[in-house]
């Protein structure tokens, strides 16, 4: 699951890694994309031994389709602590749960979804066959479908993820380097780096 930082984080071991292969000692010196007033990159590094040499750094998820992080990041704060849950621990047997792409409404207590996605799963998990079957989860204000995968082991435990992902469009793709390449070309920089992360 995505941090508040997690951009500066990746930027900072990507940097560790770089020099580490190159040999080198570049150092972040500025985050200049914290200043949403205009365009700018997400971080400056600079060479601890000659601080002309500089690095424009920019990083980009490239979604697979539009509004994919908007969605995974409802996804895993609604039923990312499932798999946390002390209470959701079985002794023969993990369960995957496969949400469809999309599932949840715009408006929604995801407290209340979880708490009533758990409570399902201690209730019914013994009833479910080994293997996938798909159920509907009772009790919530919206309908939700869920393909479950159960499998015998000795973890016992429950993991979530989604399914039914649309195909990555090249307009998403070509727009997304479209406003990145710009941002990195109107740097002045030695030298400049797109992260691409899939």
């Amino acid at each position: 699951m995505r941090t508040k930082n997690y951009d500066k984080q990746l930027i900072g071991h990507f940097l560790v890694g770089l020099n580490r292969v190159g040999d080198s000692d570049f150092r972040l010196k500025s985050y200049p994309d914290n200043d949403s007033s205009k365009p700018n990159v997400d971080a400056i590094a600079e060479s601890a031994r000659d601080q002309t040499r500089t690095i424009a750094i920019e990083h980009t998820l490239i979604e697979p389709f539009l509004e994919e992080k908007y969605d995974a990041d409802r996804f895993w704060r609604v039923f990312g602590p499932l798999e946390t849950d002390a209470a959701l621990k079985f002794p023969d047997y993990d369960i995957v749960l496969y949400f469809q792409v999309g599932t949840l409404p715009n408006r929604f207590n995801a407290d209340e979804t979880c708490k009533r996605t758990a409570s399902w799963v201690v209730s019914e998990s013994g009833r479910w066959p080994f293997g996938e079957s798909i159920h509907r989860i009772p009790g919530l204000p919206f309908e939700v479908n869920v393909v479950v995968d159960k499998k015998e082991t000795v973890l016992g435990r429950v993991f979530v993820g989604r399914t039914g992902m649309p195909v990555a469009s090249e307009n998403v793709i070509e727009s997304r380097f479209e406003a990145k390449l710009f941002k990195l070309v109107s740097c002045p920089a030695s030298r400049r780096i797109l992260l691409l992360e899939s």
